[in-house]
C-alpha cells in the first residue's frame, strides 16, 4: 500500500517513513535501501530547497548501511547533515558508517562536536548516547559508557522506559556485565519494571531476545 501511494506521490516523506519503519521490523533489509533508492532519482532532479530532502538522504544511507554498502551509506549520511545538520537519522547512519569501518576515536569527537545538534531529536537521540557508548567501551572506557547509561536511562525515573530505551539499555548493561562491571541497581529495577509490562507483547523479535 505504502510503496503504490509512493508511486504517485514520491514526496509524500510520512509515506515513505512508513514504508521503512515497516520494512524495518519485518527485517526486509533490501527494501530499507530499495524503497528509498526508487524516488530518489525524483527527489534529485526537484529543487535542491525541497523541504525535508536532508530525511531522505538519512533515511537512504541506513539502508545502505544495513546492506553492507558502508562507503556509500557514509557518504549519503554526510549529504543529509550538509543540508540539515539538525537531522538525527543523518547522524545515527553515519554513526553506523562509522563504526563499521572501525574509526572509534573519529566516532566520539564526531559525536562530541555535533551532539548539542542531535540532541535535540528525543526520540532517537538516547539511541545515538548508546551509539557513542559503544565508542568509549571499544577504547575501555567504561566509566563514560556507564554515566551514558545512567544519564539517557536513568533520568525521569517516574516515566517508563520506551522499548527502544529499554532494549538500549538491557544491551548495553550486557556489554558493560561482560567488561567486569555490573550495573546500578536501581537501572535493573526499571527494567524488571518494564519486563513485568511487555514481557508476553511479541511485538518484535528485537526486543523478545532483549528480554533474554
Amino acid at each position: 500500500t505504502w510503496e503504490t501511494i509512493l508511486l504517485s506521490h514520491p514526496f509524500d516523506i510520512m509515506t515513505l517513513k512508513i514504508a521503512l519503519d515497516t520494512y524495518f521490523h519485518v527485517g526486509n533489509q533490501n527494501m530499507l535501501r530499495d524503497s528509498v533508492a526508487r524516488v530518489l532519482p525524483i527527489w534529485e532532479s526537484s529543487s535542491s530547497h525541497r523541504p525535508l530532502k536532508s530525511y531522505l538522504h538519512g533515511m537512504y544511507a541506513f539502508g545502505l548501511g544495513e546492506t553492507n554498502m558502508v562507503l556509500r551509506a557514509e557518504q549519503q549520511a554526510r549529504l543529509g547533515l550538509e543540508l540539515n545538520e539538525h537531522d538525527a537519522w543523518a547522524t545515527h547512519a553515519l554513526a553506523h558508517a562509522i563504526e563499521y569501518t572501525g574509526r572509534i576515536s573519529e566516532g566520539i569527537n564526531f559525536l562530541e562536536k555535533t551532539q548539542n545538534h542531535w540532541q535535540q531529536c528525543d526520540t532517537l537521540a538516547p539511541h545515538i548516547n548508546w551509539h557513542w557508548a559503544l565508542y568509549e567501551l571499544e577504547q575501555d572506557n567504561w566509566e563514560k559508557a556507564e554515566e551514558i547509561l545512567q544519564n539517557c536511562y536513568l533520568n525521569n525515573n517516574e516515566v517508563e522506559l520506551t522499548r527502544l530505551k529499554y532494549t538500549d539499555a538491557a544491551s548495553l548493561i550486557y556489554r558493560l556485565k561482560l567488561a567486569g562491571h555490573p550495573c546500578p541497581s536501581q537501572l535493573n529495577t526499571r527494567l524488571k519494571q518494564f519486563l513485568d509490562n511487555h514481557l508476553h507483547d511479541h511485538q518484535t523479535l528485537f526486543s523478545d531476545f532483549h528480554h533474554y
